[in-house]
């Protein structure tokens, strides 16, 4: 490896598109190299950084000899401000900043939150106006059976998905893989059985989106939130398959951070609607 593949893979690394093996030959030539040593990085905050594989925040010393390097050739200047996430990272004013598809999903959940609340909104205004509610000859739904299976299964998932997290945040990937496939296994099984609920709901109790306002209500709450299950699924499918290709470290998964946000999310909107519709009789 020559001095401009070493700085060109110590950029990537900083920008957290470097695997280990790769870090490592970058510290072995810097370790054997004194121009790169003291023109790139500084060999003692190069080592701390590739060997702790932790992100630290440079020196205004380091930052200056790393900017004098990179203006000095307009190749490398290039590949920089191409990465302006990454100027800001190691810049002396610069603060690392929250990535933007974290950003994003938390932004989305928020437009989530309002959503739901308008229909959470529509059902308490709807049940506090009307003189009899449910409408006669219609019956609230029990609880008990499958409203209660399916709630155990989707508040497991959080768990398996809190697990997935945490694993990953330590490096463990293989940890990561095996939580993420049993919380996807999880939020099929609970699709699976919304929609069995909803053929019984139907096909026995006769108790269909037709069935008066509460028909409506019921069906339209619990299905837009079988919809956003089924976004979650996709979601973490998505994730399992990158996770099995090794995509994933302990610096880079803010793919699973984001899934896992969202995943918590349509879990507290299941309890929410579970002790509105089921248990708020």
């Amino acid at each position: 490896m020559n001095c401009r593949q070493t700085e060109l893979r110590a950029i990537a690394y900083l920008d957290g598109k470097l695997g280990r093996k790769a870090a490592e030959a970058v510290e072995r030539h810097l370790a054997g190299c004194a121009t790169c040593a003291e023109q790139l990085h500084g060999i003692s905050e190069v080592s701390s950084l590739l060997q702790g594989w932790e992100p630290v925040q440079p020196s205004a010393s380091f930052n200056a000899r790393l900017e004098r390097r990179i203006l000095a050739e307009p190749a490398t200047a290039a590949a920089w401000w191409e990465r302006p996430s990454l100027w800001l990272q190691m810049h002396p004013f610069g603060k690392p900043a929250l990535a933007g598809a974290l950003l994003g999903m938390m932004l989305f959940i928020a437009s989530e939150v309002m959503f739901f609340a308008a229909l959470f909104a529509a059902y308490f205004n709807v049940r506090g106006t009307a003189q009899v509610f449910p409408p006669e000859g219609t019956e609230f739904i029990d609880p008990i059976g499958l409203p209660i299976i399916v709630t155990a299964i989707l508040l497991t998932s959080s768990l398996t998905m809190q697990w997935a997290t945490s694993r990953i945040r330590t490096g463990d990937r293989r940890g990561m893989n095996i939580a993420i496939g049993a919380t996807l296994a999880l939020g099929v099984i609970f699709l699976f059985l919304q929609v069995y609920d909803y053929w019984i709901l139907v096909s026995e109790d006769g108790f269909g989106i037709d069935s008066g306002v509460y028909g409506t209500l019921f069906y339209t709450m619990t299905g837009f939130h079988g919809a956003h299950v089924l976004g979650g699924v996709v979601g973490l499918s998505v994730i399992l398959v990158r996770g099995l290709q090794g995509q994933f470290s302990r610096r880079h998964h803010v793919a699973v951070e984001a899934v896992h946000y969202y995943w918590h999310f349509v879990d507290v909107i299941w309890v929410l609607l579970f002790l509105t519709i089921y248990i708020l009789q």
